[in-house]
């Protein structure tokens, strides 16, 4: 095998291996089929049972049913995923 096939076949392989070891990243944001939203400030809180998504600061929120339906931006998120809580402060709309 000459050198120049044997640094193309590790080239690729070294490509290759690092395309699979890296994670596709999402962007952060949350979706919630329902959630109550409580004037607060000069926004809103958000809470909801049943969110699912990413993040922590700035992130876009879409409640997609009930009063409080919409698109939002909250300042901050707590999320416990394994109860699927989710509360969003200091949150106003997109």
């Amino acid at each position: 095998m000459t050198v120049k096939r044997f640094a193309a076949i590790a080239g690729a392989a070294l490509l290759a291996g690092s395309v699979l070891a890296s994670p596709a990243q999402a962007a952060p944001g949350y979706l919630c089929l329902i959630a109550t939203a409580v004037p607060s400030g000069a926004g809103y809180t958000l809470s909801s049972p049943g969110c699912t998504g990413s993040g922590f600061v700035d992130v876009p929120v879409l409640v997609w049913s009930g009063p409080a339906a919409g698109n939002y931006v909250c300042l901050r998120v707590t999320y416990a995923p394994l109860e699927a809580e989710f509360e969003g402060t200091g949150c106003v709309r997109a």
